[in-house]
């Protein structure tokens, strides 16, 4: 390095050494590294500009392991500090408005002398964009001196702004040297004490989102629809619950021209086949929904029914007619006859493969337009968030075609230059190489995600950003690389799961195959393999249906009643799709639709690592080799039109398939889809009006009947301090009675809560059944319930803290309880006053509470309710799980009775008969044999000897 400065020269001279395949690329790649950790400390801004220049190409390149050091290298330049270089960050995912608090275990072998926290975050006011640096002392509290274990708390009050707020712990010893502090990882190595809080907007888990298609209809007699249509339709939406709008399609598309006959003027049409998602350009709204006006229109009505609106955000662009800005960057490949041609396709939706062409992201303008056009969209027209198409494959970087870019024209001079070479001018088809083919991906967020982020968050501090997290071959768990790449994911993995309940195969491509049934315990499965690899406290969004799958009612039947339960009792973002909501089945084919082609992979890849390797599942099964000829190879997002199950093409078969499948449900029975949006939007009032829907912690809980765990009935639970939800779905077509076995919901109700303390058990779907218990009594009760085909329960568990009107109900109802189960023969060791004595034999407690324990039952439970307490004795230690405890309670018992006058006062005797009684009943009486020989001296078989032997030896003792 002959100076510190990466200027234009510097950038064009390592831009041919890594182009040249015979450099020595890892000094190379020293000096880069060099240049970047001069550039920021000197913030140089031309120097970062053909650094980033320079790093975006080598994302592209050829060799595995420069695409591994430029992801370190991006994400260190766009965090504007080095912290993560060697070390990735492992991320907090949280949001505005949340608290800000940092507690962590450091390690010294020195006694800690000061220590600082250095944060990097988002300037406090909102209308500077800058990212500033400050630095908090801090103090220390020794946990283990010996082991050289100090706890550190740092606390700002809350997050004040969407962004990413890293930080880091340092010690300035007495010499004045700084030293890095380190902490323990979750699998107990030592790395540095340093972490990031991604912060997205104020209450975006309340968020519930709704899709449609700007101009989709049904029937050709209805009315053309557009922004001005569908800024009437805004109240609906927002009374039914709806706090998010997706509009699909709102980008300035491929329009057609013709000429006006009266004026001879060449004027823009809507074309009837064109992509809602061709965009032609990112920046603009679609001219023949309203454009800029209807726009307008349709954010001020949003406005006054504080309705969030989200647009699309495109890689790709349309192959036809796209703007002028993007000409330079759109990619290109040979095709089968050698002619260059555009790199059509992406792994998006399109009417056809040829419909959206994909740009050169190894170019740095690209990245930069991606940016700049959304913008200027939201800059533009007020927008609140934007949904990312097929984030899951962001940036494209196909592979090089390396026999072209090497190749040399007649003259022997190469025929592209190392730029262009770079810059990856000629691609094949196939399998990328960018980010998603690197080691890296395992560990750091994907740098055009922290790039966009880290861009738009500066200009607009609460813009909601949701990416597309599609499955399938190779793309198995990135919901966690967007998580903590500053995305919210959006899944589509939740009817798949569903559908498997109904014996259905649910395809990527739309199709449904028969299969098996499972059981709701794959509901289980469903969500841990979500959350899988994602960071703490992420937001997902679930997907009730795609544009390429059947809509609920066609695919679960009657099942669809359950399927929204489950979409809006468990915890994710809820994201509703057109007129599912409605009641609909079928519908008209939307022209956005397209499904992937397997093509044949030319060339061996790099094999995979064992960190990429783990970040795939088996969510499908393999492509057969036979599929795909001699060239084996993985799916490329090759795409073609594709009807769905659910797609009809006339008005008039929609509306008769839609008659049909409504009475086949059988709406004389309660399923009738026309009444099913009443069902959505009490689900979603629901959402709105319980907090602990919408932030509890999910606690998987058992259903049990007499043959052990329901297979057709979910039951979980939603936990926070203040209340907590018990929620039971049946996914059966038949009544089905049980019981919730809450033993997984204890751990963290003790965690809070005294076993004592009051609570309201409410039915909050009838909002009629309210029953007051002692928490312990509740949750080691077995509360029968019994549900009708295809219908849920929601229980509230809320704390009466301190209310002495509460305490009362709770022993009225408790004794009630008790009565009952005694007369039944029933166990009741559930009841509060038995489960108070287990925990005093269990314990091994004094006999005086021993005593006031027995006291209580006798004077609140056996005398009001005229029951002995030989009857209570025998209900409660009935059980074999209690018998060491009704061991105990004879041994107390015994005890009390012969220390009574040292041990109580004499007026404290009440119950002292009672035990008495107790004793009596369980002394060992007569004991008769029964023999079915003839007599003693028969010896048919032998057994009557035996029996008179035993009763013999048995007196004899």
């Amino acid at each position: 390095m002959e100076s510190n400065l990466f200027d234009k020269q510097a950038f064009k001279r390592y831009e041919s050494l890594l182009a040249n395949k015979a450099s020595r690329k890892a000094e190379v790649m020293q000096d880069v590294r060099r240049y970047l950790f001069y550039a920021q400390i000197q913030q140089n801004k031309q120097s970062l500009h053909y650094l980033e220049k320079l790093l975006i190409q080598l994302l592209g390149h050829y060799d595995f392991d420069i695409r591994d050091q430029s992801i370190v290298c991006l994400n260190m330049l766009y965090d504007g500090v080095d912290w993560q270089f060697g070390v990735a960050f492992e991320p907090k995912v949280t949001c505005v408005k949340s608290q800000f608090v940092i507690e962590e275990t450091v390690i010294s072998r020195n006694p800690l002398n000061y220590v600082l926290l250095f944060l990097s975050a988002p300037a406090f006011c909102r209308d500077f964009p800058a990212t500033i640096l400050t630095w908090h002392p801090l103090q220390v509290t020794a946990l283990n001196s010996k082991n050289g274990k100090y706890s550190v708390k740092f606390e700002l009050k809350e997050f004040w702004r969407c962004g990413f707020f890293d930080w880091k712990l340092l010690e300035i010893d007495p010499e004045g040297k700084v030293i890095m502090l380190r902490k323990l990882d979750a699998e107990g190595s030592e790395t540095f004490a340093q972490g990031r809080f991604i912060v997205h907007p104020e209450g975006v888990n309340e968020q519930q989102i709704h899709e449609v298609v700007v101009d989709y209809k049904d029937q050709d007699s209805d009315p053309d629809k557009n922004f001005f249509t569908l800024a009437k339709e805004i109240p609906k939406f927002a009374k039914m619950g709806v706090s998010c709008l997706y509009l699909m399609g709102a980008l300035e598309r491929d329009n057609g021209l013709r000429v006006d006959e009266e004026t001879g003027e060449t004027v823009e049409v809507k074309r009837p086949n064109a992509s809602p998602l061709a965009v032609i350009d990112r920046s603009e709204v679609n001219r023949m929904l309203g454009g800029s006006q209807g726009y307008s229109t349709l954010m001020q009505e949003a406005s006054k029914a504080k309705l969030k609106i989200l647009i699309d955000c495109m890689s790709r662009v349309s192959s036809s007619r796209p703007h002028r800005k993007y000409r330079k960057n759109l990619l290109q490949t040979m095709d089968s006859e050698g002619k260059r041609t555009l790199c059509y396709g992406t792994d998006g939706r399109s009417v056809n493969y040829e419909d959206s062409a994909i740009l050169n992201y190894r170019k740095l303008s690209s990245w930069n337009l991606l940016v700049q056009d959304t913008a200027k969209v939201v800059q533009k027209y007020g927008v609140n968030g934007i949904h990312l198409d097929n984030a899951q494959t962001w940036p494209v970087i196909l592979e090089l075609d390396e026999e072209e870019l090497y190749r040399k024209d007649s003259d022997g001079v190469q025929a592209y230059s190392d730029k262009e070479i770079l810059d990856g001018v000629m691609v094949r088809q196939c399998e990328g190489q960018g980010y998603w083919d690197s080691d890296s991906l395992a560990k750091y967020p994907n740098p055009i995600f922290v790039k966009m982020c880290r861009e738009l968050w500066a200009r607009f501090p609460d813009l909601l950003l949701i990416g597309e997290c599609l499955g399938g071959s190779s793309l198995e768990n990135r919901q966690g690389i967007l998580a903590r790449s500053g995305v919210i994911p959006r899944l589509f993995k939740l009817p798949v799961a569903l559908a498997s309940i109904f014996g259905k195969k649910l395809m990527k491509d739309g199709q449904v195959i028969g299969c098996k049934p499972e059981t709701v315990r794959v509901l289980k499965t469903w969500y841990e393999n979500n959350r899988r690899f994602t960071p703490e406290g992420s937001y997902l969004v679930q997907s009730s249906s795609s544009h390429i799958w059947p809509y609920p009612a066609l695919l679960y039947g009657r099942g669809a009643w359950s399927a929204v339960d489950v979409l809006f009792f468990m915890p994710d973002i809820p994201m509703t799709f057109m007129d599912e909501i409605y009641g609909s089945a079928y519908r008209r084919n939307i022209t956005s639709v397209y499904q992937a082609k397997p093509l044949p992979k030319q060339y061996m890849k790099r094999p995979k690592s064992q960190l990429h390797i783990a970040m795939e599942g088996q969510d499908e099964e393999p492509t057969k080799a036979e599929d795909l000829g001699e060239d084996r190879g993985k799916k490329l997002p090759r795409v073609s039109s594709l009807t769905s199950l659910s797609v009809v093409s006339t008005p008039g078969e929609v509306k008769k398939k839609e008659e049909e499948i409504a009475q086949q449900l059988g709406p004389q029975f309660g399923f009738d889809l026309k009444k099913i949006y009443l069902h959505y939007e009490h689900r979603r009032k629901l959402r709105n009006t319980k907090p602990v829907l919408r932030y509890g912690e999910l606690v998987v809980l058992e259903a049990k009947h007499s043959e052990g765990t329901h297979p057709h009935v979910f039951a979980f639970a939603r936990f926070s301090t203040s209340e907590t939800a018990v929620i039971a779905i049946n996914f059966t077509d038949r009544n089905v009675s049980f019981y919730i076995d809450m033993k997984n919901l204890l751990p963290l109700m003790q965690k809070h809560y005294p076993p004592s303390i009051v609570v309201l058990f409410s039915d909050w779907i009838i909002d009629e059944k309210k029953d007051y218990y002692f928490l312990h009594e509740l949750t080691n009760s077995k509360i029968s319930m019994t549900l009708k085909p295809f219908a849920s329960s929601c229980m509230g568990i809320m704390i009466c803290k301190n209310d002495p009107y509460a305490l009362a109900i709770a022993l009225e109802e408790s004794a009630i309880r008790l009565n009952t189960k005694i007369i039944k023969g029933e166990d009741c060791s559930s009841s509060q006053l038995c489960l108070q004595l287990i925990h005093v034999l269990s314990s091994n407690g004094s006999l005086n509470d021993f005593y006031m324990a027995t006291t209580a039952i006798n004077k609140l439970y056996a005398i009001p309710n005229k029951l002995s307490m030989n009857s209570i004795y025998m209900s409660t230690f009935q059980s074999s799980e209690n018998s060491a405890e009704g061991g105990m309670f004879l041994e107390y018992s015994k005890r009390l009775l012969q220390h009574k006058a040292s041990l109580l006062s004499l007026d404290n005797y009440t119950a002292l008969p009672a035990l008495q009684e107790i004793l009596n009943s369980s002394k060992l009486g007569p004991i008769v044999f029964v023999t079915p020989e003839v007599g003693r001296w028969s010896t048919v078989g032998g057994l009557g000897v035996m029996v008179d032997e035993l009763s013999q030896g048995s007196l004899s003792r």
